[in-house]
C-alpha cells in the first residue's frame, strides 16, 4: 500500500477480552501496549477491527500445525487433483499460514497454476 501499516493478531483469552470492546477501545488498548515499548508512537490515522470471532463461517478459527505434522502436510493440502480441482487457503501456505495474506497468496498461487494450463 505504500504506507506504514500495523497489524495485530490476538488469540485465546486476549481475543475474547477484546471482542467485548468497542472498536475505538480496542485501538486504545493496542496503542497503550505499543506505547509501552515505543513511547512516541503516533496515533493511527485509521483502523479496521475484523471481528473475526463473530464471522459465522470462520468463528475465529485458523489452521495450526499439529504435533507430528509439518510443512509437507500443508503442501499436500494444496496439491491439485489433476488439472481440474485446485486448493487454496491459508492452511496450504507454509510461510504465511494462519493469516489473511497467506490465504490471498495461496489464491494467487492457484490462479497461476490454472493460467499455466492454457
Amino acid at each position: 500500500l505504500g504506507q506504514p501499516i500495523l497489524v495485530s493478531r490476538n488469540g485465546g483469552n486476549a481475543a475474547r477480552f477484546l471482542a467485548g470492546m468497542e472498536d475505538g477501545d480496542v485501538v486504545e488498548h493496542a496503542m497503550a501496549s505499543l506505547r509501552g515499548m515505543f513511547r512516541k508512537a503516533p496515533d493511527p490515522v485509521d483502523h479496521h477491527v475484523t471481528h473475526w470471532m463473530d464471522d459465522p463461517f470462520a468463528r475465529g478459527g485458523f489452521s495450526f500445525t499439529a504435533v507430528g505434522a509439518g510443512d509437507g502436510d500443508r503442501v499436500a493440502l494444496g496439491d491439485p487433483v489433476g488439472d481440474r480441482l485446485f486448493f487454496a487457503g491459508e492452511a496450504t501456505e507454509i510461510e504465511h499460514s494462519a493469516t489473511v495474506h497467506g490465504a490471498l497468496l495461496s489464491g494467487r498461487r492457484e490462479a497461476d497454476r490454472i493460467l499455466d494450463l492454457g
